[in-house]
Formats: structure tokens, C-alpha cells, sequence
């Protein structure tokens, strides 16, 4: 590839409708045209309500199209329930849109390995004419242009929505030789195929934690030896500590996302100084932390463990403490485990209402644990250190191969 400079003026200013990094052996500006140029008529699909999967004929949703890849999902996969038509028969080279709702402007190309498959009338398809790579086009929705365009043309009076007719008249550049779009296409599916695999690595490892997580921690599992029965408050102590006034440097959140992520964040001590915090617990590195008040419709923790290296501040609304006599990692995977939340449920207050569940300090810290003796609690907790590591540098990796992705998307494309 080369990077093209002579598009480029002194002032900065674009000459040639041509894109900034480009394969060498091709030459010339990029043509001006619109989805309806490229596409046969975009048409809306069927109005039918879904049904179970009847082995065969599948039926995609707005919901049904993977907000990240843009793939069909097929962990929910439903047929639809009415006459089935073929002009509602999603083909090769065709592309859906959404056309309403939160979701406005996601899109979908056609994937033979997807089966059979009708579309639903909230979607919009657009038949890539054979002149034309279809994968080039449906790349067009996922530039940063593209989704300024639809923050710009879905804003309405009640639900966002682009039609028919808003989506062909959306403009972009196209290489007028189809083996440059083709060329340019299959290194995106290249790159496209190689994100996948990421995500696949970071899922095999999530469910090898999950799996693990069971058979050490749950009830009446054996792996890893013998446990011992004890209570939490036999190695645990609520803290007390309140901050007087002091200027503390890490403020934790009050949101619930404290009690579901894996690490309590920290904030800037500016970020919330609107707060009155002369009565905020203050914690230290290796306390643990944990919403006591919870939706019922909500999942619980886990708890957290505070990973800060200078103490901070949280509401008083937290039940805080500290653990002595047990491996601190160890206690965190047990806690994220779930193997508690039995407890919970059947020692939780559900309140007049039944729609939220709180639980007393007390009644918290007299929850039965199952843990192994000291040498295994090592063990275990390096054990899923090393994986809970190795997500982490997964994670990085995919975040660097989007990153990468969205560099081309914005160098390749006019």
C-alpha cells in the first residue's frame, strides 16, 4: 500500500476525490454514488411475529444482527410465523438495515453460512448489484461518516428512523474498477475473520473461568481437595473508619456498577466534589466492598476488592471490610463465582414491595463459606490470576485489532 500526499494542498485541504492510503497498482478518483445506485430497490420485509425455530427457516431481527460484528447471533434463533414469501428471502449481495428504534443504521450483509432466512419489517434490504462489491458497500456503514450521518438523519420527533428513501440517497465514493473494491474488501474480511477469532479466544476463556469457578467453588464440589466449613465473619471485619474532612485523593463511585464490576473504579476527587463526604468509609488496597441494596431484577455482585494504592472514600451506603486469615484473591474469586448468592436470596429482605432485595451487615457476615486450606487457596487464586491475565491481554489485543480496523476504515475510504 502507499499513502497518497499529492491529494493534499498546503493548507490541508483534500484535491482528488481519492482516499488517503491506497493499494499502489491503483490510479484515479473514486466516483460519486448512493446505496440507491448501487442496490436494486431497498425494500421493507415481513410484518409476522417470530415463532420457535422450526429447524429450518430462520427469521433475523434488528436483534438478531451482533451490535459489535455486525453478524447474525445465533444463540436465539426463531423462524417467522407467517406465510412465507420468497421476495422476503434474504439473498447473496444483500444488505439489511435497521430502520427504526435505538439501533438505527446497524447493518447486516448476507452470509450463506447463515442458512435460510426471511427478514422482518423493521429492517430494510438492499440487493448490491453483481457490478458492484457488495462487501465494499455494506463496509461504507461502518466509517465514522457514515455514523455521523445517521446520528444526523434518525433524529425525529419520538423514535429514531431512517426509511427507505433516506438510505439510498446516503452518498460515499466507489472505485471504479471492481477488482480495487474487491481487493480492498477482502482485506477487511481478512482483518473482519482475524476479530472474530479474538473474540472467540476471549469467550473460551471466560467459559474455562466460568467452568473452573464451579467446580471449585460450588457446594458439594470435591476438586482441589477437602474444604472446611466456616463463616465469613470468621475471617472477615466490618470497617468502620469514617473520613473525617480530609483531602482523600480516590473517590470510589456510588453507581451500580460497583456491584458488578470486577474492580471497584476510581475517580478523580474533582469528578464528585459536589458530594458530602465527611461521612464516606474510608478503605484501603485489599478491602472488600458490596451493594447490600440491590434491584431484584438485577444480578448481584460480585463483591469487589478496592485494588487502589492510596486509600479512598466510599458512600456509607456500602458495606465495607476487611479479611484476615484467607487468601485475598481466593476470597475475591469465590465471591465472583456466585456460589453465595443462594444466601442472599434466602436471607434477603425483599421490603414491602418484593422488588428489591437489601440484606443487614450482620445477617451478610454470618454467610456460610466453603474454602480449602491455605496451601490450595494459593494455588487456586494464582491459578485464576494467570487466566483472568490472559482475558486481560486478549482483551488488549482485540481492542488494538479494532483500533487497527478503524484506522483503515478512515484512511481507506473517501
Amino acid at each position: 500500500m502507499t499513502t497518497n500526499n499529492k491529494n493534499i494542498d498546503k493548507q490541508g485541504k483534500k484535491l482528488l476525490n481519492v482516499p488517503n492510503l491506497r493499494f499502489p497498482e491503483f490510479e484515479g478518483e473514486w466516483e460519486k454514488t448512493t446505496f440507491g445506485d448501487c442496490c436494486y430497490s431497498l425494500e421493507y420485509g415481513m410484518n409476522a411475529p417470530a415463532k420457535e425455530y422450526d429447524g429450518k427457516n430462520k427469521y433475523i431481527r434488528i436483534t438478531d444482527i451482533d451490535e459489535e460484528t455486525l453478524t447474525y447471533k445465533q444463540n436465539d434463533i426463531v423462524s417467522p410465523n407467517g406465510k412465507l414469501e420468497d421476495k422476503y428471502l434474504v439473498k447473496e449481495n444483500d444488505i439489511l438495515w435497521a430502520r427504526t428504534g435505538a439501533s438505527t443504521g446497524k447493518a447486516y450483509l448476507y452470509d450463506s453460512n447463515d442458512g435460510l432466512m426471511y427478514y422482518a419489517g423493521f429492517l430494510i434490504r438492499g440487493n448490491v448489484k453483481p457490478s458492484i462489491n457488495s462487501r465494499f458497500v455494506f463496509l461504507q456503514t461502518q466509517t465514522l461518516k457514515y455514523k455521523k450521518w445517521v446520528d444526523i438523519m434518525s433524529i425525529r420527533s419520538g423514535q429514531p428512523g431512517i426509511n427507505s428513501q433516506e438510505y439510498s440517497s446516503y452518498k460515499f465514493l466507489l472505485p471504479p474498477l471492481k477488482i480495487e473494491q474487491d481487493k480492498i474488501s477482502s482485506l477487511f474480511a481478512l482483518l473482519d475473520n482475524r476479530i472474530a477469532t479474538q473474540n472467540r479466544i476471549i469467550e473460551d476463556l471466560r467459559s474455562l473461568k466460568i467452568y473452573i469457578h464451579n467446580r471449585v467453588f460450588s457446594k458439594g464440589n470435591t476438586l482441589f481437595g477437602q474444604r472446611n466449613s466456616i463463616r465469613l465473619s470468621d475471617v472477615a471485619t466490618k470497617i468502620t473508619r469514617k473520613n473525617k474532612g480530609n483531602t482523600i485523593i480516590n473517590v470510589l463511585s456510588n453507581s451500580a456498577t460497583m456491584g458488578i464490576v470486577p474492580q471497584a473504579k476510581v475517580f478523580d476527587k474533582e469528578i464528585v466534589n459536589e458530594d458530602n463526604t465527611a461521612n464516606y468509609y474510608v478503605i484501603e488496597k485489599g478491602n472488600f466492598v458490596y451493594n447490600p441494596r440491590k434491584s431484584a431484577q438485577a444480578p448481584f455482585g460480585p463483591i469487589n476488592m478496592y485494588k487502589g494504592q492510596v486509600e479512598g472514600i466510599i458512600s456509607p451506603l456500602y458495606l465495607c471490610f476487611q479479611v484476615t486469615d484467607i487468601n485475598k484473591n481466593y476470597l475475591l474469586h469465590y465471591f465472583m463465582s456466585g456460589a453465595w448468592y443462594s444466601y442472599i436470596y434466602s436471607n434477603g429482605d425483599t421490603g414491602v414491595r418484593h422488588d428489591r432485595v437489601s440484606i443487614k451487615d450482620e445477617t451478610f457476615l454470618d454467610m456460610p463459606l466453603y474454602i480449602h486450606t491455605v496451601d490450595k487457596q494459593q494455588e487456586i487464586a494464582k491459578m485464576m490470576d494467570q487466566i483472568d491475565a490472559k482475558i486481560d491481554l486478549e482483551e488488549l489485543y482485540l481492542t488494538k485489532l479494532q483500533k487497527q480496523k478503524n484506522y483503515l476504515l478512515e484512511a481507506m475510504f473517501v
